[in-house]
Formats: structure tokens, C-alpha cells, sequence
């Protein structure tokens, strides 16, 4: 591939360290699937309501992740997906605060929620 730019991807995945994920105040509210075939078999849906986050410390990352695996990104990681055409993926507002109370305000944070698929990987892409 001589003379060819190189491209870095980055795999993102939540922290190690328990200690870095948001935390909600609340159990949120789900839709109730309730089974055709056996009305007492019944499971939760999508997510009803989107309850305020805490973050456990004053250091906030462009990434935030969740105890219930949701992604969460700061204003100017979203400036940036936007201003490189990043598609296949829509932001919901959230509500946090840090968990000591404190003057200081969090960054705005907005939820991602992957709407898009990039389809099945090329064999050529995987490295073994």
C-alpha cells in the first residue's frame, strides 16, 4: 500500500475499572412485552424514560459508559461525528450531575444510540 494515507479505527469499549461508569439515580421505566402463548411469560422492551445519570468523579471523559452499557459523549466528540459526516447513529439529551455535590457543572452529555450497521467484515479485514 505504498503511498496510500494510513487510517487508524479505535474499538471502543467501557472501562476496566468499575469505578469510571455513570450510575443511574433511579431503575428506569420499560415497555412490558408480554408472551402471545403464555400471558404470564413477560419481558422488558425498550426503554421507557431516561432517568438523571451521576458521575462518580469530577473528571469527565469524551466517553462516559454506564452501568447498563450505554455510551455517553460530550458536546464536542458530537461537533466532531457531525462535522466528518458520521452516520448511523442518533444522540438523546441526559440529565447528570457529579455524585459530591459541587458548584461545578458536568459537560453537556447526550446518549448514543447506534441506529446503523456497517455489515459483515471483509475476510481480508480480520487479522488473526
Amino acid at each position: 500500500m505504498t503511498g496510500m494515507a494510513k487510517t487508524q479505527f479505535w474499538h471502543l469499549s467501557s472501562p476496566v475499572s468499575t469505578g469510571k461508569l455513570a450510575d443511574s439515580e433511579r431503575e428506569p421505566e420499560y415497555e412490558q412485552i408480554t408472551c402471545s402463548l403464555d400471558p404470564e411469560h413477560r419481558r422488558a422492551g425498550r426503554r421507557l424514560d431516561n432517568p438523571p445519570l451521576v458521575l462518580p468523579g469530577r473528571t469527565v471523559d469524551d466517553f462516559v459508559w454506564t452501568w447498563l452499557s450505554e455510551c455517553l459523549i460530550q458536546n464536542h466528540v458530537l461537533r466532531l461525528f457531525r462535522e466528518y459526516h458520521l452516520t448511523g447513529f442518533d444522540v438523546k439529551p441526559v440529565e447528570t450531575r457529579f455524585k459530591k455535590a459541587s458548584a461545578e457543572e458536568p459537560p453537556k452529555l447526550w446518549e448514543l444510540v447506534v441506529t446503523g450497521w456497517a455489515g459483515i467484515a471483509e475476510p481480508e479485514s480480520v487479522r488473526d
